[in-house]
């Protein structure tokens, strides 16, 4: 489980969240403000046997993700497998 405390929601930095399975999702803070409490939210649909790893605010405009198996991407201006 992974808690981001967030104090104002109007900047430009982006969650990343990335999957057990590999789907990797970047959003920006401001779409996470919920507008009622009372209700759940979701930001992405996990398929049964997927689950969140990871979650972190994005410091620079530079993301490079590894998996045990060798496999990378890397974002920028563009993302894309190697």
């Amino acid at each position: 489980i992974t808690a981001i405390p967030a104090y104002d929601f109007n900047t430009e930095k982006n969650v990343v969240i990335a999957t057990k399975n590999g789907m990797i999702k970047r959003s920006k803070l401001k779409e996470f403000k919920l507008q009622r409490y009372s209700k759940a939210t979701s930001c992405m649909n996990l398929k049964d046997d997927d689950k969140v790893i990871t979650a972190f605010v994005e410091e620079d405009k530079y993301v490079f993700l590894t998996t045990d198996s060798g496999r990378n991407t890397n974002s920028g201006s563009k993302s894309r497998w190697c």
